[in-house]
């Protein structure tokens, strides 16, 4: 039998580029974009300026700033991925 959903997936990640240790992600492999706020990352974050709205399916709008590439560490490895500010 099935087991019942109990909420979001959501999975503890250490980046290099955030002013926490740890940080807890919505686990969502079929995500194109992935949204961090401004007030999650360090001072000397590099944000590749990008200044976009985006708009949901029920019409919601979040406005991005811009593109950081952030460190993701996982045991030993140390995997890249770009992620929105906004």
């Amino acid at each position: 039998m099935p087991r019942a959903s109990t909420g979001p997936d959501l999975i503890n990640l250490q980046i290099k580029e955030f002013k926490k240790k740890k940080i807890k992600f919505l686990f969502d492999t079929e995500a194109t974009v992935t949204f961090v706020k401004l007030r999650n990352l360090r001072g000397e974050t590099l944000i590749y300026e990008n200044k976009i709205t985006l708009a949901g399916v029920i019409g919601h709008e979040i406005a991005v700033i811009g593109k950081i590439t952030a460190t993701i560490l996982l045991n030993e490895r140390q995997v890249q991925r770009i992620h929105n500010c906004r």
